[in-house]
């Protein structure tokens, strides 16, 4: 092989890994609508066609695989400019929305089979550790506009998300990427080559540590635990190893509580020590398998297909009394098999994952390649996932299959991946049978970009007639009744939520209705059922802290108000000078004047820096 064929080489696979994973980083964060029904369509198509040709014929070349995937990644993009909700995409990461449907994975499919047939193990591995450390690279220069240069714009909830859309997410690609990092480490010869992986493996371990997200800290102790009894059987110290995990382990529970649940503790290690928090373990969230398994039982064989897929969220069926089933909308069940159960039913998921442990059985791939297949499904089981989680998920996969030990297996493998994707084809045109949630889709964005009221709320009726099952459109509603100032209007449609939903947002609006009306003892009940089913949302605090305050109730109102500050200091900084009230009240001036100076020049500012003059 010539030079120049070389050269043209390097460069062609260089943007081979570009478009896998760059194609992720364009739509991480964006408002991309999941029932836009060219997009689906046309993807899919392509998808499939691309599979056959890779099946059934011995090789494809990597210039026409490059142009091939190009030309699907730029009909892609056009169709989510043309039918997106909204074409505005956050580069901060501020607006956090999941993208892991169905189209995208089908694209993943597809770049992991001909990435796996045409390019070497190394030279993929290679590629997952440059787009990895990519991400990381991202996430470091959003911890430094958040920490040092305290941008809180930057960030939702104080923490990093490096574009990727959530902290977690972007804790997921990192510890799905390391035990990669590290076997490359471990496979150089070169001192230059060790040094780049060294470098590689540190950044995504800083980056995953700043993340603080708590699925992939599991993720990776289970590796480290299945790491260490491997290595504990070689061992001769055996118990001496086994008694230091224990202090460790134990040394996470007899940390005194009050020294990492305070609110002056940092937000990050208040976060990493959630667990030792009874509130946030119960977190509604992590209990929503329990609504999806009556639903999984009523369609155990075939799922309800692309169904349980609503706008970018994943919705999940939860039938709330006997004679009704309704769609419950959350972020994720935040469990991948609970999702994949409700997706495809129960024989298909059980295919996939039992192909999936034989796979890890009989493939040959080096042990590193195995974990980082298992962080990525581990990570997967307890938090939202993204494009990029799916896309190294499918590639692991396609590198076990690789390195089967038999070449009779890895035929079987091949026809094994065939297999999903005809069931994933299959799914899809479950999407056909529930055409009302697409039209209710149409009419909820017509509502979404008129500017008059009116017309707005009649485009939103029309929707709820086609998808009265939708949670977030009832919320939608509700929220653009009550700034109407329609209250009887808002008055039956928060019986009807309240009746199928009891969901956060319908809460959350009726504290406010309630507060119109001022009905301060209601108003306080909705906000503190807001408040539990999501206690990450600055406005519900606030105005809990608002309501105690004017009661008298200031103990209370102090706990609200530094959640409030905590969450988002830079759009509720009033909420600093209510601290600083409460404080003088109390007598401690410190506080006070700590509160007072954080909070922006304001007219009340000015009167409490007087008061404090006064009192010095």
């Amino acid at each position: 092989m010539s030079s120049r064929t070389k050269i043209v080489d390097k460069v062609l696979w260089v943007v081979w890994m570009l478009i896998c994973g760059g194609q992720a980083l364009v739509f991480s964060g964006a408002y991309i609508n999941v029932y836009d029904l060219p997009k689906m369509l046309v993807l899919c198509a392509g998808v499939c066609a691309l599979c056959f040709l890779l099946i059934f014929k011995r090789r494809l070349q990597l210039n026409v695989a490059v142009f091939y995937s190009l030309g699907i990644l730029i009909a892609l993009i056009a169709f989510n400019m043309i039918f997106s909700t909204n074409k505005y995409r956050s580069f901060w990461g501020d607006k956090v929305y999941n993208d892991t449907f169905l189209a995208f994975i089908l694209y993943f499919i597809l770049l992991a089979l001909v990435s796996f047939d045409l390019l070497k193990t190394k030279t993929i591995l290679a590629g997952v550790n440059f787009l990895g450390v990519l991400v990381a690279i991202f996430g470091l220069v959003h911890a430094y506009l958040l920490y040092i240069l305290k941008l809180d714009i930057v960030s939702y909830d104080g923490r990093i998300t490096g574009t990727i859309g959530q902290a977690n997410i972007l804790g997921g690609i990192v510890v799905s990427v390391l035990p990669i990092s590290l076997l490359l480490l471990k496979q150089a010869n070169r001192r230059t080559t060790k040094a780049y992986y060294l470098i590689s493996a540190t950044l995504l371990s800083v980056c995953l540590l700043i993340s603080m997200s708590r699925g992939a800290f599991l993720a990776l102790g289970v590796i480290a635990l299945s790491e260490l009894i491997i290595r504990l059987k070689k061992n001769k110290y055996r118990l001496e190893l086994v008694v230091v995990i224990a202090i460790f382990l134990a040394g996470l529970f007899i940390i005194p509580k009050e020294m990492i649940a305070g609110s002056k503790s940092p937000y990050l290690v208040r976060r990493f020590f959630s667990f030792r928090d009874g509130h946030n373990l119960s977190d509604i969230r992590f209990e929503i398998w329990r609504d999806s398994l009556p639903a999984i039982m009523e369609k155990p064989f075939t799922g309800w297909g692309n169904a349980t897929f609503q706008n970018v969220y994943q919705m999940h069926i939860t039938p709330n009394n006997a004679s009704q089933t309704l769609f419950k909308e959350v972020e994720s069940s935040h469990n991948m098999i609970v999702d994949a159960f409700l997706e495809w039913g129960f024989p298909a998921s059980l295919i996939i994952l039992l192909s999936v442990i034989v796979l890890g059985v009989k493939s040959s791939a080096p042990r590193l390649v195995k974990y980082a297949l298992i962080v990525v499904f581990i990570r997967s089981l307890i938090c939202i996932t993204s494009g990029i989680i799916w896309f190294l998920f499918f590639v692991y996969l396609g590198l076990l299959i690789r390195e089967c030990r038999s070449r009779q297996f890895d035929f079987l493998g091949k026809r094994l991946v065939a297999m999903w994707m005809v069931l994933l084809a299959l799914s899809l045109g479950v999407f056909w049978t529930f055409t009302n949630i697409a039209r209710a889709e149409v009419y909820e964005k017509k509502a979404l970009s008129e500017g008059d009221a009116n017309k707005s709320s009649e485009y939103y009726k029309t929707a709820l007639s086609y998808n009265p099952h939708k949670e977030s459109l009832w919320g939608s509603y509700l929220a653009l009744v009550l700034w109407k100032g329609d209250l009887s209007e808002f008055d039956k449609t928060i019986k009807v939520v309240d009746t199928h939903f009891n969901d956060y947002r319908g809460n959350f609006y009726a504290g406010l209705y309630y507060m119109r009306l001022g009905e301060t003892h209601k108003a306080i009940e909705r906000f503190n059922r807001a408040f539990k089913l999501n206690g990450r949302d600055p406005k519900t605090t606030h105005y809990l802290g608002q309501l105690y305050f004017s009661l008298g109730y200031y103990n209370k109102a102090e706990e609200m108000f530094l959640n409030t500050v905590n969450l988002d200091t830079q759009n509720f900084n009033d909420d600093l000078l209510y601290l600083c009230d409460i404080a003088l009240r109390r007598g401690d001036y410190k506080d006070a004047r700590k509160y007072m100076e954080k909070a922006p020049d304001s007219v009340k500012k000015n009167y409490y820096d007087k008061l404090l003059q006064s009192n010095p």
